[in-house]
């Protein structure tokens, strides 16, 4: 269960590229752990033009503090967060995934790997999280879910308890932004 309602358009971004980028490195050594990134690469691909290192800062710690749940049908759960540990170096950024997460990047059962530029492009985090989805199902149907999954995916939840409102504050603002800025056309 990702818990989406916790977190920015902006640090799903951030959030997004620095996955993309340990996938590149995990294709070259699947046992790696920490993950060494420029800082303003880093800033540069998420969009952000701070010029100060304060706003990628905030969002690191605040995907430091994101948990995951995770639970299957047979009353396992489990549970990790975004982001294991992180320290700047110089003009880097340090960070250790947690193994759930470079299990799932190197088996590919999880993590897609998406154009840094239109993920950049996009500014609602609801419009980041269908991209995903819509990238993920790519060849085939996007599975049909119930309003409760809808709500879990989109982490709203807690939320626009009327369907009307996730209609128009999720749904229409998310597939417009993505029809008009990408290159995938969504409709429900």
């Amino acid at each position: 269960m990702w818990n989406n309602g916790e977190i920015t358009a902006s640090q799903r971004k951030v959030y997004t590229i620095i996955l993309y980028l340990a996938q590149q490195e995990l294709k070259k050594d699947n046992k790696k752990t920490y993950f060494t990134f420029n800082y303003m690469e880093l800033k540069e691909k998420a969009g952000t033009i701070s010029t100060n290192n304060w706003s990628l800062k905030k969002d690191i710690q605040v995907l430091k503090r994101v948990e995951i749940e995770t639970s299957d049908d047979k009353d396992n759960w489990g549970g990790f967060s975004l982001i294991s540990d992180y320290r700047k170096l110089k003009d880097s950024i340090e960070i250790e995934l947690p193994r759930t997460i470079r299990e799932s990047i190197v088996n590919n059962d999880y993590y897609t790997a998406i154009d840094m530029l239109t993920i950049r492009s996009l500014s609602g985090k609801y419009s980041i999280i269908l991209y995903e989805v819509a990238l993920r199902y790519e060849k085939v149907k996007i599975p049909k879910m119930s309003i409760e999954e809808f709500r879990e995916l989109t982490g709203t939840t807690d939320c626009y308890k009327d369907f009307r409102d996730i209609r128009i504050k999720v749904l229409e603002y998310a597939i417009k932004e993505i029809n008009e800025k990408t290159d995938i056309i969504l409709s429900y």
